[in-house]
């Protein structure tokens, strides 16, 4: 994976996409205007997002082939507990990872900005044994709604031909050094809060490539740097 050729993606797609930004800040404004009696935009908004997100969705994994798995019980009734410890498990995670408050995000943008996104996020711990050989001693799976400024993607005119997407992480100095062992200048923590108060951040944006099957962080500052090696 080229490092110029990334750059020159993310640019481009920010490109493709600023119009859209531009409106999106513009329903923000409006969706968020409290100088109105009564905003008409934010409670046709709140009604939809009720309608919407009713209740957690429930997970329903079962059995496949039931008619040809009949000939083995064995075989059929280790599925059909397989199935259970996995239905368990899925809703399990549904309750304790605040699943309702992330979905209830994304519906929330896609009525007043046209896009809702869930981004799902796999992150094993690897540990090393007593042979020195690599093992998952822990894993964690995160659900995270993203604004649409977060979110890019290749140029495509169906869903199933983009090839890539990146995400966006606003990173503090030390978050970048703890994760990529890379230690930025001020210069390239360009991204600051509203908040004075608030540590400026590096724009770090993950791309992963559907090509390639890899993904890559770039450090988006007056120019671009490569901080972290690609995994595959």
């Amino acid at each position: 994976m080229d490092f110029a050729y990334w750059k020159q993606q993310i640019e481009t797609a920010k490109s493709n996409l600023k119009s859209y930004f531009r409106d999106v800040e513009t329903c923000e404004k409006a969706y968020h205007n409290t100088d109105l009696n009564y905003n008409v935009f934010y409670s046709n908004v709140e009604i939809l997002k009720a309608n919407l997100c009713i209740a957690n969705p429930k997970p329903d994994i079962q059995r496949r082939f039931l008619k040809r798995l009949e000939k083995d019980k064995l075989k059929s009734n280790t599925y059909a507990d397989v199935a259970k410890v996995l239905n368990g498990a899925v809703e399990f995670v549904s309750d304790v990872s605040c699943l309702d408050e992330e979905i209830s995000d994304a519906v929330k943008n896609a009525v007043v900005c046209g896009r809702g996104i869930l981004w799902l996020d796999y992150e094993p711990t690897i540990s090393v044994n007593e042979l020195g050989e690599e093992y998952i001693s822990d894993r964690e799976i995160r659900i995270e709604s993203l604004m649409p400024q977060e979110f890019l993607y290749s140029s495509a005119e169906k869903e199933k031909n983009i090839w890539w997407v990146a995400r966006r992480h606003l990173l503090s100095r030390e978050d970048i050094k703890r994760r990529f062992g890379y230690n930025p200048s001020e210069a390239e923590l360009k991204f600051k809060q509203e908040d004075e108060t608030q540590l400026k951040r590096g724009e770090v944006w993950e791309i992963w490539d559907k090509n390639s099957k890899k993904r890559a962080f770039i450090l988006v500052s007056k120019k671009y740097i490569k901080i972290c090696k690609i995994i595959g």
